[in-house]
């Protein structure tokens, strides 16, 4: 077997004092522990999240998770929903459904056609003095065209160089099973590799990413163990969030459990943490039938606790 060369990094020499670091941290201090910098607009859900998501001064890699058609991808962008609302400027890849789609599904969790059009047509300045309508979504013509990984990592760069911050990634295995690379490396390590990237990106730009994924077929895993690619999700995610859905005396609803929290000050109530799987605890998000104009019927999450949502794991 050849030896694998190994080139030392330049910066390997430089020593980090502790003491150098005080004035910096200084500037978070107020943040330590918490995630106030996007909320869901809920107070009990974001109290569960430890504030909200997204970190002043930091950075967050989210993962949501769950089976197909629980609702995964209705729960991330209830998340970002306030954030569309207040005007916080974000981009979308959406891999999987179509940009029609998207705009309808978003468009359907608000009250009134008024309000929907209000919230995602608004100007929003960048950093760099350009005006955009946000959120901004990723051309269909990348995704069916042949690309690869680089590709999806470059298209986030380039936004937060236009001085986007806040991303949804939705699915993350569509991103694996249609990129184009010719490759003998197997799904988990290159999922491994592309996750320890965005990581790097959103720890040296201060940027927040919430990441839809699905579950594997193996119905004997469970927890985090369920996640599709499961090792490279524990290493780098900040927050992994597991999305059900239960039939109970309050009707089909979808819950939610906060799997695994790096860094978490849960202010007023004990949430069991279970790193190796489900909590005892689940967030009940109550589906609140509403309708306007041409969409007709939909639903909307509001999160509430009823002494939490117990469910056997």
């Amino acid at each position: 077997m050849t030896k694998r060369e190994h080139t030392r990094p330049t910066n390997f020499t430089v020593n980090v004092p502790l003491c150098s670091l005080s004035a910096e941290a200084d500037k978070y201090e107020h943040t330590f522990g918490k995630t106030e910098l996007y909320s869901t607009g809920n107070e009990i859900w974001d109290e569960w999240l430890g504030g909200g998501f997204g970190k002043e001064g930091s950075y967050e890699l989210v993962i949501v998770f769950g089976d197909s058609g629980v609702g995964k991808s209705t729960v991330a962008m209830q998340m970002v929903k306030e954030s569309v609302i207040k005007g916080v400027p974000q981009a979308w890849m959406i891999l999987e459904d179509s940009l029609v789609d998207t705009n309808l599904r978003f468009r359907k969790m608000f009250p009134s056609m008024e309000e929907a059009n209000k919230a995602i047509s608004q100007e929003v300045k960048l950093d760099n003095g350009m005006t955009i309508q946000s959120p901004l979504l990723m051309s269909r013509e990348v995704v069916s065209d042949e690309y690869n990984l680089d590709d999806l990592y470059d298209w986030i760069k380039l936004r937060i160089d236009m001085g986007i911050h806040l991303f949804l990634f939705d699915h993350l295995q569509f991103a694996f099973d249609n990129s184009q690379e010719v490759t003998e490396i197997k799904t988990n390590e290159r999922q491994r590799k592309f996750l320890k990237r965005i990581e790097d990106l959103m720890v040296a730009t201060n940027s927040t990413i919430i990441i839809v994924s699905h579950t594997n077929k193996d119905k004997s895993m469970t927890g985090m163990d369920r996640i599709y690619g499961a090792s490279a999700i524990k290493q780098t995610a900040t927050k992994v969030l597991e999305v059900a859905r239960v039939s109970s005396g309050k009707g089909d609803n979808i819950v939610y459990n906060p799997a695994y929290v790096r860094m978490y000050c849960h202010k007023n109530r004990h949430v069991k943490i279970d790193p190796n799987g489900i909590g005892s605890k689940w967030l009940y998000l109550k589906r609140d039938p509403v309708g306007f104009g041409f969409c007709g019927a939909t639903t909307v999450l509001t999160a509430s606790m009823e002494d939490g949502y117990e469910i056997n794991a």
